[in-house]
Formats: C-alpha cells, sequence, structure tokens
C-alpha cells in the first residue's frame, strides 16, 4: 500500500515539474502563436513588441504593410525549432505554414497567403524577439518592399 502511494506521489511530482517546466522549443512555438495572434487581431503594436528594436526593416515592413490588410484569421501549422544554443545571446529560427486570411483596406480585395515563414529570434533578456524574417508565395521568396503586389 505504502508502495503505491509513493509510485503515485511521484509521478504527480513529474506531472507537475513537466508543466512547470518550459523549453526554449516551448516558449518559441508560444511566441510565434503570439505574434500570430496580434496579426489577427491587427494589433500592430502587438506585433511590434515581438520585433526587436534593432531589426528595422522588420519594424518598417510590419508598420507599412499591417495597415494595407484588415486580417480576419490567422494560423501556424507544422512549426519547427532550431536553436542555436552557442550564440551569445541564443539564436533560433522557427519555419511554419503561416495563412493569414483578409482584405486588401485599399480596394477591399481579398487575401488570403499560405505558404512558408521562416522567423529569426534572439533572446537578449528573458524574452524572444525577431530579428529577420523570410516569407514564400507559391514557393517563391516574398519582398515585402513591393508591399501587396508581391502577394498574388
Amino acid at each position: 500500500m505504502l508502495g503505491v502511494a509513493a509510485v503515485i506521489g511521484i509521478t504527480v511530482l513529474l506531472l507537475f515539474i513537466e508543466s512547470a517546466v518550459v523549453t526554449p522549443t516551448e516558449e518559441l512555438e508560444q511566441a510565434v502563436a503570439t505574434v500570430m495572434a496580434a496579426i489577427e487581431a491587427n494589433d500592430l503594436n502587438g506585433v511590434l513588441a515581438q520585433i526587436d528594436p534593432q531589426a528595422a526593416h522588420v519594424r518598417h515592413d510590419a508598420e507599412t504593410l499591417m495597415p494595407q490588410v484588415k486580417v480576419k484569421e490567422t494560423g501556424a501549422t507544422a512549426v519547427r525549432v532550431e536553436i542555436d544554443g552557442n550564440a551569445a545571446p541564443v539564436k533560433a529560427t522557427t519555419f511554419f505554414r503561416g495563412r493569414i486570411d483578409g482584405t486588401n483596406t485599399r480596394n477591399g480585395v481579398r487575401l488570403f497567403y499560405f505558404d512558408q515563414v521562416e522567423l529569426d529570434w534572439h533572446k537578449p533578456s528573458d524574452k524572444w524577439l525577431i530579428t529577420d524574417y523570410r516569407a514564400s508565395f507559391r514557393g517563391k521568396p516574398v519582398k515585402a518592399s513591393e508591399g501587396l503586389r508581391g502577394i498574388r
């Protein structure tokens, strides 16, 4: 009887530890979800909060493109994380299929994106921040400088 209680106690303790410990991979998966939720909420400030202040080109792209689209729904599937633990600060790249369904605010035309996205991150303190990104459309790189013309 005492042995059964010990096994149950150890199992509960291990479950608690597993749920309390968040791995860097889990942090990055959550960070991707946070960015996508901010995009879906059309929350430019929420997106900018996830981008490193030094990543001026990424911030510029968000500030330029987000007002051009009224986003209805987003998603990120097949998220894969690669972490470079030897870098200081720690760096990582997330790879996923990004989905954005929205409307062009200028002409009302529906915009639908579903393709490969890569986000580069670093963790200078207690939070992962985006430092760069790459997106593809129909297997070809999309240049944000082309604006919404690059996504047809």
